[in-house]
């Protein structure tokens, strides 16, 4: 039996709308071919479930290879907090301790 993933995969303009709201946003850019981006998911559907306050999204950098050279993304998983239109931080690497001080910093 498999859980239902709650962080929704998105495209380069679902993510720019996205960025543009109130809320705290967190991107995952992942790649499917990538092991720790995996191991990650999990983890990441958990503190959305933890934070609903919070939107969690995911992009496929190879799909929207574009939205990763924007933000700069250069290895997978990187996460980057927005918020009020902003990037305020972001995490290299499968990092749950740092990607969940972030969030509890920015919330």
């Amino acid at each position: 039996m498999s859980v239902e993933a709650v962080v929704k995969q998105v495209d380069g303009d679902a993510l720019e709308a996205a960025i543009k709201g109130d809320k705290l946003l967190v991107c995952d850019f992942f790649a499917t071919w990538c092991g720790p981006c995996k191991s990650l998911a999990p983890k990441l559907d958990a503190m959305a479930k933890e934070n609903e306050k919070v939107i969690f999204v995911k992009l496929d950098v190879d799909e929207c290879q574009d939205v990763a050279e924007k933000y700069r993304v250069t290895a997978m998983p990187t996460l980057i907090v927005f918020k009020n239109g902003c990037e305020i931080g972001h995490v290299v690497g499968a990092n749950e301790a740092g990607i969940r001080e972030l969030i509890q910093a920015n919330a």
